[in-house]
């Protein structure tokens, strides 16, 4: 039988005072998932990283052409 796998859960907590008047009564606290966004940037930075690593680490000449066919 295999064990249950733990995921991460990445939330973002907003805090925000409930007033009456300029009394404060309550708070509101809201949480939004964002473990799909955190995710995502990691799999970016690991994509930049290995592109640095190709560019970075070789000899031949490398440049780019943007959507107007212009070298940069």
């Amino acid at each position: 039988m295999n064990a249950p796998q733990q995921t991460a859960l990445h939330t973002k907590i907003t805090l925000n005072p409930v007033k009456d008047d300029e009394e404060i009564i309550g708070i509101s606290i809201n949480a939004l998932d964002i473990t799909d966004y955190i995710k995502s940037q990691k799999e970016k930075e690991l994509r930049e990283g290995n592109l640095n690593s190709l560019i970075q680490n070789t000899y031949d000449p490398m440049w780019s052409i943007d959507k107007q066919f212009m070298l940069s």
